[in-house]
This record gives C-alpha cells, structure tokens and sequence, in this order.
C-alpha cells in the first residue's frame, strides 16, 4: 500500500475532515484552527484538505518557526509527489540565522512563492512562518514591470532579448553561475532567474525560441525539457509589502493555535481582519525574538 492509498483510507473520507470542509463551504471561512495532530498527521489532513477544498484558491499555513515550516514542507511534498511540486510552495525569511546578508537560495523560493501568487495560480497551499511574513517583499505592480515570461516558439530576437535583460538588471557574463546572471553563445541563451531553483538554457532557431531546458551550473549540461521561462529580477526598495498583498480574497489561513478569536467573529471586510491578524502575529514574534535569552 502506497502512502496516498493510506492517506486516502484513513484521512480523506474521515469525518472530521469532511466537518470541515462542510463549515469552509457554507461559511466561506478564512480562517482555520487545526490543533491535536502530532507529527505528520497536520500534513495528512492539509494535503486532504487541499484536494477537496474547492473554495479557496490558496490555502496559507502559518507554522511556529522555520523548523516547524520545512518540516511541514517536507512532508506535504512527500505526500504529494511531482504534482505538489507545482501547486506547493515554501514562503521563507531570505535572511539564514545569525546573519544579516541574504541568501540567495532563499531569495529565489520567495521571489518563486511571490511570482506565482501573482500570476494567479490556482490550488496553491504556502507553508511559512512569522519571521517570514514580517518581512517586506516588492510589491505586486512593481513585480510585474520587473519581470517576464519567454515561452516555447516566442518570436523574440537575441539582440532585443539582451536590451531587456540588462533593462531588469541582469549581468552577461562567460557562463551563468548565479541567479541574475546571462549568456549568449551563438543561438543558446543562459539565463539564471532569481524565480527558478536552476539556470534556463534557451535555443533558438533564428528568432524562434525552438526550445527550453534547465541545466546543471557545474556541468552545464541540459537537464529537464520545460515550455517557460519566469525571469524576474531581485527587488528595488521601493513599493515594499507583506504577502498579503499578494494574497487572493479566497485565501484560507491556517494555524496550529489560537491568537486571536476576533477572525472568526469579526463580521467586517474579511481582508482587513486577515491583514491585522498576520500583523499581530508577526509583531508578537518580533516582540519574543527582541527578549534577551538567558544562556
């Protein structure tokens, strides 16, 4: 037996579950208490949950820290196999602890959590935390201005591609090896985005972008076929937002323990009460984290 024919036994037609999704339906509610489940069984029921949950079209939940997060991320993309890999996303601080530099890898996963939430993906579920959430990303507009998608068979010269790749601040070098990086070689274009885990390997036929793989940066060889490119650039400082400026009306919040009742009482516009309690919970984590620890 495999883990999804467990999962679905045991969770997906269990009554809990299906009480839940009843009381999503018929209140459109944003916000979502999920205590008592230990280990991996809160991914269990979120996978459950984000298979028949036709209401929301992002499903945000909020862990207790970093750890919790990627383990929660972990185990939801173990369950969910290849097909999570596109509707799963991990929404990290790109600052690693005890430095104050940004890691690169980190900015990628955010600018990737923040491109598809802008495209308007559907069926998305985001896993983070409040040192996550505290902090500020480009906002939605001024993403969009510095950014674009290259499909298979666009009709683009190599010359104008390059004009708007140094436009977005990208640098052409020899060979890319890091995100923000291009390179031409005769009708292959490299490009490394801050929006992609790997470097895109673009080959063109005269102006026709005939096809599109990644590669690995240190053997430069062609990986995996895909059919676009997201290339965006790292953000200015200015126009700087939460992620819940990203966030659509159908969001659906979840926690693992109650800060604050108003959510659920509160009758007014449901994205303020959304806002204001994200707000309240990053403030509190900054509050705890600003309180000097004995050693």
């Amino acid at each position: 037996m495999t883990i999804d024919e467990l999962r679905q036994q045991l969770v997906a037609g269990h009554r809990e579950v299906a009480a839940i999704l009843e009381q999503l339906h018929k209140h459109s509610a944003c916000h979502l208490l999920l205590t008592g489940l230990h280990a991996s069984m809160r991914a269990v029921v979120l996978s459950a949950l984000r298979e028949q949950d036709t209401t929301h079209t992002v499903h945000l939940a909020v862990c207790e820290n970093a750890d919790e997060a990627q383990y929660l991320y972990a185990d939801l993309l173990a369950l969910g196999g290849e097909q999570a890999e596109q509707s799963l996303i991990f929404f990290p601080h790109s600052h690693r602890r005890r430095q104050s530099s940004v890691d690169e890898s980190l900015a990628i996963q955010r600018t990737k959590a923040l491109t598809a939430l802008a495209q308007g993906k559907q069926q998305l579920t985001v896993v983070t935390y409040p040192e996550a959430l505290s902090e500020l990303s480009a906002a939605p507009d001024c993403l969009k201005q510095n950014s674009m998608t290259l499909h298979t068979g666009d009709t683009i010269s190599t010359v104008s591609l390059t004009a708007r790749l140094l436009e977005l601040g990208f640098e052409r070098v020899d060979f890319v090896y890091e995100p923000g990086q291009f390179a031409i070689r005769g009708g292959i274009v490299d490009i490394y985005s801050y929006a992609a885990d790997n470097p895109f390997r673009l080959d063109f036929f005269g102006d026709e972008i005939d096809s599109i793989r990644t590669f690995d940066i240190e053997t430069q060889l062609s990986d995996k076929r895909v059919n676009e490119v997201p290339v965006v650039r790292l953000h200015d400082e200015e126009q700087m937002v939460t992620l819940t400026a990203y966030l659509p009306e159908q969001t659906l919040y979840i926690g693992n323990r109650r800060t604050g009742s108003a959510l659920e009482q509160d009758n007014r516009d449901w994205h303020q009460v959304f806002v204001r309690h994200l707000h309240a919970y990053c403030l509190r984590y900054l509050a705890a984290a600003a309180v000097p620890q004995a050693v």
